[in-house]
């Protein structure tokens, strides 16, 4: 089970600070260099994890409403679509 302590304990070890360091350098260069291809940018964001990825960007941004519609979404389109691995049923 995963407790408060057990993830204060994991998050203040030196791989995870910089990892993160390297995210937050790494993320707003690929998120410039995708900007010209919004083709790819839009499948991108179709995937399972592009769909999580912006529910947590909502619910981080208090959005409460919108982060539900898309969770919702994403659970409709799991249940209606099948991936080559089959994972969208444990996944939602």
């Amino acid at each position: 089970m995963i407790t408060n302590r057990g993830v204060d304990r994991v998050s203040a070890s030196r791989t995870v600070q910089i990892s993160t360091r390297i995210a937050n350098i790494v993320a707003p260069v690929l998120r410039w260099a995708m900007k010209p291809f919004p083709r790819l940018r839009s499948r991108l964001a179709e995937t399972l994890g592009g769909r999580s990825g912006a529910v947590i960007s909502l619910l981080e941004k208090e959005q409460f409403a919108e982060a539900f519609r898309v969770a919702l979404d994403g659970v409709t389109y799991c249940e209606t679509h099948e991936s080559w691995v089959g994972m969208e049923k444990l996944y939602w």
